[in-house]
């Protein structure tokens, strides 16, 4: 459908002395042309909100039936195979979030310049958590903000 609005002006170059007929005739027209647009995006944005209040119901729909079957899973009223499956109709996992504090300490040997101070160390150092290749955890957020470095 073309939503190009198209609205035609009189040539006043070439009438210069145009009638308030007309001048009135053109500008009820284009008032008639703005008003139909109008109503046209107004269609258009009713019909796009039905479709938004409709995706957020039925993902609300989807997150409740997810918490049912992890329920359904912890209580032992559910095969883990049969859930994996019921799960994958939606295109979800079951999983859990789970939050901790990783310590990890180590051995490093760096080629650093002689005027280097060890004191900014934390923002020449790159630290990533991953998963492993083969690995059924998925890192969602990781913060490695503390670095340190002492010369032995």
């Amino acid at each position: 459908m073309d939503t190009t609005a198209h609205i035609s002006t009189p040539d006043l170059t070439t009438k210069p002395n145009a009638s308030y007929g007309e001048l009135v005739d053109f500008w009820n027209k284009g008032n008639a042309k703005i008003e139909e647009l109008q109503n046209e995006v107004d269609r258009v944005s009713k019909i796009s909100s039905n479709y938004i209040d409709t995706e957020i119901r039925l993902r609300r729909q989807i997150d409740s039936f997810m918490e049912t079957l992890v329920e359904y899973i912890r209580g032992d009223d559910i095969d883990k195979e049969v859930a994996d499956d019921l799960a994958g109709c939606f295109g979800r996992d079951l999983t859990r979030k789970v939050y901790g504090r990783i310590s990890i300490e180590g051995d490093v040997e760096l080629a650093i310049p002689l005027d280097f101070d060890l004191d900014n160390i934390a923002q020449e150092l790159d630290i990533h958590i991953g998963e492993a290749y083969t690995s059924d955890v998925k890192v969602e957020y990781s913060d490695v903000s503390e670095v340190e470095v002492k010369e032995n």
